[in-house]
């Protein structure tokens, strides 16, 4: 009932008038229900998150919790090259194929795609082998876990995504907390149990992932439409087409995001790793479940208003409003008690990482704003645009990385990554569009801005962690409620 409030409160919003969106209010009714059906797996993953980071650093050194940072990392570099762009294509042309009729042929070459990928990805890491676990002092068992998750992994990224083209909320929900729940229980049994340190954590998830896709296959009614017909060249050439500039773009953003771990783990092993590891599972790990309860619920949406000819434009602006007034006051917490957090969460042993807090947070900020400012590029099938983007500014933050790490360690890592996402949303709203291009709801922003200042103010004037922080949200909402309310601004 809350979510719903607020939802019809925040309706209040100005949204941008145009006459050829006429049916603009019929979206936000439909998005803001997916968006509370959706809301519970992703509430239920940002505080499984935070149960992960304080069971796992209870139960694992900072080496060992490294060790896992370090498996996670990888297994994310391999799934972006081979499978994650699948599964958004999938997602991209699913009603294009549906309503063409060919919905059999669709899913027959999406299938040959993921398949001939998984046996590349096998062949390549023969000859690599070697030079990763030595390079960036990886055990070689952990990181022949690594490549076998992956085939379940992958099937898991083409599934989520069907599910989101089919609009399956309440499925992709249950999905999501199934899975968390299964890996947090498997891996405290291993790690308790069999003693097996960060291995237990992959396991976990090995184990989880399995038993959610058959779920998933079953759910999603793939089984009755899956059947193996002749690949078909032409939608074969549309994945790749679209989906290729998508895997150069999400590996420029892993170099942004991700690639300081391994820097990191070259330079000062996987001690600090785990330091790293809990300052971005309490930030990136928390707050991107929560920024996606939004797209996750708008983009496919969006996708049909697009390729129904309807402007599209004034609602990209209206969830950009609500992003900013409903996750600013999460990241200033963050801001503002990063020495607390980190000792709710975490261990005494993994205290260092108030340090990355600060930065990782605004960090998140930034790039879940870049998921709106770069759709037009997507829309526009001009996914190449975003890739050269995010390359670019995926490239400056490791050249900062490999400059910073060695002169100042992990606080290194925390400018480096809030410098080179500034970049990457800078660029995004400098390349534009031609009638796609982001329009900021400006007198929004204006509000949110001063509402933050207020509430620094009078986190600044008390000195009780408690008061401040109660102080600070109920200083952010009455800001926001009555400048809403009185069109103040």
């Amino acid at each position: 009932m809350d979510a719903t409030n607020d939802l019809d409160n925040l309706g209040n919003l100005e949204l941008p008038k145009d006459d050829n969106v006429s049916c603009s209010k019929q979206f936000f009714s439909d998005i803001g229900q997916d968006i509370i059906k959706y809301f519970p797996s992703k509430i239920f993953g940002s505080f499984g998150n935070l149960i992960m980071v304080a069971i796992y650093t209870n139960l694992l050194s900072p080496a060992q919790y490294g060790i896992y940072i370090v498996a996670t990392a990888v297994l994310s570099f391999l799934c972006i090259i081979f499978s994650d762009w699948i599964g958004i294509s999938g997602l991209r042309f699913f009603t294009e194929n549906k309503s063409k009729g060919c919905i059999k042929s669709y899913f027959s070459t999406l299938l040959f795609l993921l398949v001939s990928n998984l046996i590349f990805l096998f062949i390549a890491s023969f000859f690599a082998f070697n030079f990763i676990t030595s390079y960036f002092k990886i055990p070689a068992f952990i990181l022949t876990v690594v490549l076998l998750l992956m085939i379940p992994v992958a099937i898991r990224a083409l599934l989520f995504q069907i599910l989101r083209a089919q609009i399956q909320p309440v499925v992709y929900s249950f999905s999501v907390i199934l899975n968390q729940v299964i890996t947090i229980l498997i891996s405290i049994y291993f790690v308790t149990q069999w003693n097996l340190g960060g291995l237990s954590l992959l396991i976990g998830m090995a184990f989880s992932i399995i038993v959610v896709n058959v779920i998933m296959f079953y759910l999603s009614n793939i089984h009755h439409i899956l059947v193996f017909n002749k690949v078909k060249t032409d939608i074969l050439k549309e994945f790749y087409k679209y989906g290729v500039p998508i895997s150069l773009a999400s590996i420029g953003m892993w170099i942004l995001t991700q690639s300081n771990k391994f820097v990191l783990q070259h330079y000062s092993g996987s001690h600090y790793n785990g330091i790293l590891g809990v300052g971005f599972n309490l930030t990136f790990s928390i707050i991107l479940p929560l920024f996606a309860v939004i797209t996750i619920a708008a983009i496919p949406r969006i996708f049909n208003m697009y390729q129904e000819g309807k402007n599209v434009n004034p609602i990209i602006t209206k969830l950009t409003e609500y992003y900013f007034v409903i996750f600013s006051p999460i990241v200033l917490i963050l801001c503002l008690f990063p020495i607390e957090i980190t000792a709710i969460f975490s261990s005494k042993a993994y205290a260092e990482a108030q340090i990355l807090i600060p930065f990782l947070a605004l960090s998140i900020f930034v790039f879940g704003l870049t998921e709106y400012t770069t759709l037009q590029y997507h829309l526009v099938k001009k996914t190449y645009i975003d890739s050269f983007i995010k390359l670019g500014s995926g490239f400056l933050g490791l050249a900062l990385s490999i400059i910073l790490i060695p002169k100042c360690g992990i606080l290194g890592v925390g400018i480096s990554t809030l410098a080179s996402n500034f970049v990457y949303l800078i660029l995004t709203l400098v390349i534009r569009i031609h009638n796609l291009s982001y329009i900021p709801p400006y007198k929004t922003i204006a509000k949110v801005t001063l509402a933050i200042l207020a509430s620094i103010l009078a986190f600044y004037v008390l000195q009780n962690p408690y008061q401040q922080l109660f102080t600070v949200l109920l200083v952010y909402t009455v800001f926001i409620k009555l400048t809403i309310k009185s069109r103040f601004i």
